[in-house]
């Protein structure tokens, strides 16, 4: 059953910074944790996360869903989520997250990738994938996060995100009213704390 609430002012949102390393143009990492902390964070990068075990609650901008093992979910930039879980259950996860900027840019010299920008767009409410396309987009997640080719890496990721764009198979969360955080504001104080972020090692 899904629940859902307005955005809350008590509900303090963290902004995650992702170092992609600057060799890359996407992270891959693999969670094993005794549980799923409740972390309400945002952060300006697509994410693709993959829940390989455990069971618990999914907050994407203002839906709150029971987790299935398996699931996979698209989020979009900017839009805050959590996953949450009860001590004392093992949970995995596995997340895959990207700069969309970077791919829109080249749509304009690869007409391909153009359709990259409704889905982005469709993804700031989040997008549950069904139990078929989730399934074959975990296959390649899983491709991924074992390949060590950078130009494999980011053809696998296109072929994950082609198998959702082309699909209808894929549910959004958060209402049609709910808007994501995106305020002047907002922007430029990312732009500092990455900038601070990136710097870090060196006289500011």
């Amino acid at each position: 059953m899904q629940l859902r609430r307005p955005p809350s002012r008590s509900r303090s949102t963290v902004r995650e910074l992702i170092d992609l390393g600057g060799a890359a143009s996407l992270v891959c990492r693999k969670f094993s944790l005794p549980f799923f902390d409740f972390n309400w964070h945002v952060h300006p990068e697509v994410e693709l996360t993959l829940i390989i075990a455990g069971r618990g609650t999914r907050h994407v901008g203002d839906s709150i869903d029971d987790v299935l093992e398996g699931e996979v979910v698209l989020i979009g930039p900017g839009t805050p989520h959590t996953w949450h879980s009860q001590p004392g259950s093992a949970v995995g996860s596995l997340c895959i997250q990207f700069p969309a900027e970077p791919l829109l840019a080249a749509g304009g010299g690869i007409p391909e990738l153009a359709s990259l920008s409704s889905l982005f767009a469709r993804a700031r409410r989040g997008l549950l994938l069904d139990r078929q396309l989730g399934g074959e987009v975990a296959s390649v997640m899983h491709e991924i996060s074992r390949e060590r080719s950078p130009l494999r890496r980011l053809s696998l990721l296109l072929d994950a995100l082609a198998r959702i764009e082309s699909s209808r198979d894929a549910s959004p969360l958060a209402s049609v009213a709910w808007q994501p955080p995106d305020s002047a504001r907002d922007r430029a104080l990312e732009r500092v704390l990455r900038f601070v972020h990136e710097h870090r090692a060196q006289p500011l």
